[in-house]
């Protein structure tokens, strides 16, 4: 009984499709800019920023990323997970940073993204399967998934 319980599952394994994500499979879709959190530290603290970007909306799939009338070509992906206070005390360009106002989990994973071509969206911060946070000409954006 066990033997055929066994060769009827390795059966529908055969006949399941199986499907191989990539990194950025989480991001595919479109996204509406709901505020801007804070810039780099490096800028300072310029209150104004860049708000025109809220309301606007990040598209991404696998060929193209499309934000304020730029568009970044043939993407590439890289997936990383960072203890977010470490990341961003210590972490790649953001040294000091206080990400409070970023509102990410304890543990945030960051999508990389390279580009054939010159695009400013090169970060991007899960906050949830709803919600990411992106970096765009030296600040960070909260963007939610549109319908």
């Amino acid at each position: 009984m066990i033997k055929k319980i066994l060769i009827f599952l390795s059966f529908l394994c055969v006949l399941v499709p199986t499907h191989a994500s990539s990194p950025g499979d989480m991001l595919f879709g479109k996204w509406k800019v709901v505020a801007m959190l804070d810039p780099l530290p490096i800028l300072g603290s310029d209150e104004n920023g860049e708000k025109h970007a809220i309301g606007k909306y990040l598209i991404i799939n696998q060929n193209e990323v499309h934000f304020q009338k730029k568009i970044g070509l043939l993407p590439i992906f890289t997936e990383s997970r960072y203890d977010t206070l470490d990341y961003f005390y210590n972490g790649k360009g953001f040294r000091n940073m206080d990400p409070t106002n970023l509102h990410l989990p304890e543990m945030v994973t960051e999508i990389d993204i390279e580009y054939k071509n010159a695009m400013g969206v090169h970060s991007v911060y899960i906050q949830s399967k709803n919600s990411i946070v992106f970096l765009w000409r030296g600040f960070f954006y909260k963007a939610i998934r549109a319908k």
